[in-house]
């Protein structure tokens, strides 16, 4: 399923800086093996200074992305 532009998924566009990083990309393959970049999707939660706190990899259910999401909210 695509989970970013489900509708249970679409309040929290506008909360959150998305970054789109392919690793398929040669000059990718740094950063994602800095972060350890196992599988795709892998959608990382980061303060401001590129701290990952909480990884989504792999398909899932829109419910439990949104999950994340509101994890990676309260979080903060």
């Amino acid at each position: 399923t695509k989970l970013y532009p489900d509708s249970k998924v679409q309040p929290y566009h506008s909360r959150f800086i998305w970054v789109y990083l392919d690793v398929d990309e040669d000059e990718n393959q740094k950063l994602a093996s800095q972060y350890g970049v196992r599988g795709i999707p892998d959608v990382r939660i980061m303060t401001p200074s590129g701290e990952s706190l909480y990884s989504f990899v792999g398909a899932g259910t829109p419910d439990r992305f949104v999950a994340f999401l509101a994890r990676g909210l309260k979080g903060r």
